[in-house]
């Protein structure tokens, strides 16, 4: 574990015990997801975050990606904390490719309906550094903003709820490929009757997020 900026902390895993690139590549039909916008697939429409033609195979093929994510939630997430846990059912998946952005605005996770005690994990499955990388706030309200700088193997925890975070436009030659998910202990998780803007998913254990027993069980 390391700490890289002032804004999160960057911790490592072994991408050979959990190896969501190769796995997520393979899905995508790729030998080199950095490569990936030159398969001349259907880019998003309109800054519209999740509709990408490799959007859409992602989340058709999930299943491929189902079990190791939940083994990484259990074998890696869930040490972390040693409590009961809500942990994202399914991770957001993102593609930035040259000249695009991965997500249409700035934004902090509250204006979102995320609840206070959520912690994100932002996983990338290719290089992440400069413009094609995700740029958070160096501290709330500070309008300064720096780039998260990870590679595969490693996962970049931060507070999204509080701190703005977005995308510029990739001047990378290269794509950057990534999923995220939010965990939070369960003894301050709130029903609050909410569900996401977007896909108006309720945010509750039976939807949006699972509860993960302390002792590696899945509730539902």
């Amino acid at each position: 574990m390391s700490d890289r900026s002032e804004h999160g902390t960057v911790l490592t895993y072994d991408p050979i015990e959990f190896p969501f690139s190769t796995v997520v590549a393979k899905i995508l039909d790729t030998p080199d997801l950095e490569k990936i916008h030159e398969l001349n697939r259907r880019a998003d429409v309109d800054n519209h975050d999740q509709d990408s033609d490799d959007h859409s195979i992602f989340y058709r093929e999930y299943d491929q990606v189902r079990d190791l994510y939940d083994r990484f939630l259990v074998e890696w997430i869930l040490p972390q904390y040693g409590e009961d846990l809500a942990v994202q059912r399914v991770p957001t998946f993102r593609v930035h490719r040259p000249g695009s952005v991965a997500v249409s605005e700035f934004h902090k996770d509250s204006d979102y309906n995320h609840q206070p005690a959520t912690l994100n994990y932002w996983l990338p499955l290719t290089r992440a550094y400069g413009t094609n990388s995700m740029w958070i706030e160096d501290s709330p309200g500070s309008d300064t903003f720096s780039p998260a700088v990870v590679e595969p193997g490693e996962v970049f925890r931060f507070d999204a709820v509080n701190n703005r975070h977005g995308n510029y436009p990739n001047d990378t030659d290269t794509s950057r490929v990534s999923f995220d998910f939010r965990a939070i202990p369960l003894r301050l998780f709130v029903d609050e009757g909410k569900s996401t803007v977007n896909a108006k998913r309720r945010m509750d254990l039976s939807g949006y997020y699972r509860r993960l027993n302390a002792d590696g069980q899945f509730a539902s």
